[in-house]
């Protein structure tokens, strides 16, 4: 079957939120997932695979196509035995994965979806531009980094189309699943009264991005003529935000009160906020959903939604923090 577009990772909020959006545009899409789709209800072409890094789902007659590539670490504080594990279980597959759907006959646009919440590391000069050099903390943030690294040295050797998107922190899906970033799990610990951890003074700022932003500058992504055949684009809002004031947003807008504790981290970064500036010049994007918007509609849509629809707790760490 005809496929203009594959998206890797399916069986998480980005990456399914990203397919289904593709489908309701018509444009020909076709997830790769190891586990089953979040949300089942929506007619959408999913492939679902023991490993998605190993392409024997990439059919040779879509040789052109355009493959957003989600698929990989989520947890923020997964922890390593050392850097060689982390190369050999984390980056290297991605690595063969590309080397694969090129022997394949693959020649089109990989758009690797990175974060740009993680990659920077902490730069006192903001908001981050995509020249800053990145400075890594956790092995998150490392496996992004080597992983862009890589995939740079792949497109140079090989001559397919590269998009680098360092995303900062998306929120606003209503996905029912497992937490992915710190809004669903503050939203879970506020209308289920459960204890919400502050890791750090809170002080820090983040930049937040609607779903519908991401999403939108996903669709400009795929559409893009950029007369470079790399690109690394920061994708955010450009404003930041502290993690104390999304509590005492998250506290005005459900009405309750939630069970704080206070633990320092040496993962997390300071102050990060993304210079979007390059973003609106190549993509012709601009973020429209403020912080505050996007979380009023998101905290109506739960509460009016019930149950079935609240954000669920996130699922241990696989390798520990």
């Amino acid at each position: 079957m005809n496929t203009d577009v594959y998206v890797t990772g399916t069986s998480g909020v980005l990456g399914f939120e990203t397919l289904l959006s593709l489908s309701r545009q018509g444009i020909s899409a076709c997830g790769v997932s190891r586990s089953g789709l979040p949300d089942k209800k929506h007619p959408i072409r999913n492939e679902q695979v023991n490993d998605v890094l190993n392409p024997e789902w990439f059919d040779p007659n879509n040789a052109g196509s355009t493959i957003i590539h989600f698929a990989g670490l989520s947890n923020p504080r997964v922890a390593f035995d050392s850097y060689v594990d982390l190369t050999i279980h984390e980056v290297v597959p991605h690595v063969e994965m590309v080397e694969n759907l090129i022997l394949r006959g693959w020649h089109g646009h990989l758009i690797y979806i990175s974060s740009g919440g993680a990659v920077y590391g902490d730069i006192d000069d903001l908001p981050i531009s995509e020249d800053q050099a990145p400075r890594p903390k956790g092995f998150y943030a490392l496996q992004k980094l080597t992983v862009e690294n890589a995939l740079v040295f792949l497109a140079n050797q090989y001559g397919f189309r590269l998009t680098i998107l360092r995303v900062s922190n998306p929120y606003g899906s209503l996905v029912p699943k497992s937490g992915q970033g710190v809004i669903p799990i503050l939203l879970d610990a506020a209308l289920n009264e459960k204890p919400f951890t502050v890791f750090g003074s809170g002080e820090e700022l983040r930049d937040y991005v609607h779903i519908s932003d991401l999403l939108t500058a996903i669709d400009k992504t795929c559409h893009l003529q950029a007369p470079a055949r790399i690109n690394t684009l920061n994708i955010g809002s450009g404003i930041g935000t502290s993690l104390n004031k999304l509590i005492s947003l998250v506290t005005v807008l459900t009405g309750k009160e939630l069970d704080l504790s206070r633990i320092p981290s040496r993962y997390d970064v300071n102050s990060n906020i993304l210079d979007i500036s390059r973003a609106a010049s190549v993509l012709e994007w601009t973020p429209e959903v403020s912080i505050q918007d996007g979380l009023k509609t998101l905290v109506s849509d739960y509460l009016n939604a019930g149950p079935a629809m609240q954000p669920i707790a996130p699922a241990p760490a696989k390798f520990g923090t």
